[in-house]
């Protein structure tokens, strides 16, 4: 399948474990809802307006350089545990996209795969949250059934079902409340949690 990506980055046919993921809920209703990467990202500095001097000791690609998610496992876990003890239900999440980098490889800890998210790695926007959860594209609305319990796709081809049905959605004229934004690309993103302790 062709997907638009940022051409910035190679993009492979395999997917690579790109990074760490540090994001708490921006609404604690919908906390369960949706564990996608469309939420508060690296949450203690996003309320005091700081990340640079983090973004650096994390690891984190320059934009347009990799995929936006930290590098460093022992950073990543300790900033975690920090932000868990301000906001409790602040996720660690392994992304893993066919951008080739940045390149991780994660450490022999538990995880739990969530699944598939339709989203930007070089950002934060998720279609799935956006579109499919809020409903601001209801011509998708259909869709919504197929999620699971965290509001993902469980299988890479429904995913990519879902990326072709809305690119021709939108070629057809119907673009009522989707994101198309030159700057956006949206690619299968697949997610896992962190269940250690």
């Amino acid at each position: 399948m062709t997907v638009e990506h940022h051409r910035e980055v190679p993009y492979g046919a395999e997917f690579v474990t790109n990074g760490y993921l540090v994001v708490a809920p921006s609404r604690i209703a919908h906390a369960e809802e949706y564990q996608g990467i469309d939420d508060d990202r690296w949450p203690i500095e996003s309320e005091r307006g700081s990340y640079e001097p983090l973004l650096r000791a994390l690891g984190v690609p320059e934009p347009l350089e990799g995929a936006e998610v930290a590098t460093r496992w022992n950073e990543a876990l300790a900033y975690w545990q920090r932000c868990v003890a301000v906001r409790p239900y602040t996720r660690l999440m392994l992304l893993s996209t066919r951008y080739e980098a940045p390149r991780v490889l994660p450490p022999g800890v538990p995880w739990t795969r969530l699944g598939y998210d339709v989203a930007d790695p070089m950002g934060n926007h998720s279609v799935l949250w956006h579109e499919l959860i809020a409903g601001t594209a209801p011509q998708l609305a259909h869709w919504r059934p197929r999620l699971n319990a965290v509001g993902l796709f469980d299988e890479l081809e429904v995913a990519e079902d879902f990326i072709r049905e809305r690119r021709s959605t939108a070629e057809r004229g119907d673009r009522r409340g989707m994101e198309l934004g030159a700057g956006f690309h949206f690619v299968p993103v697949l997610v896992h949690l962190y269940t250690g302790a």
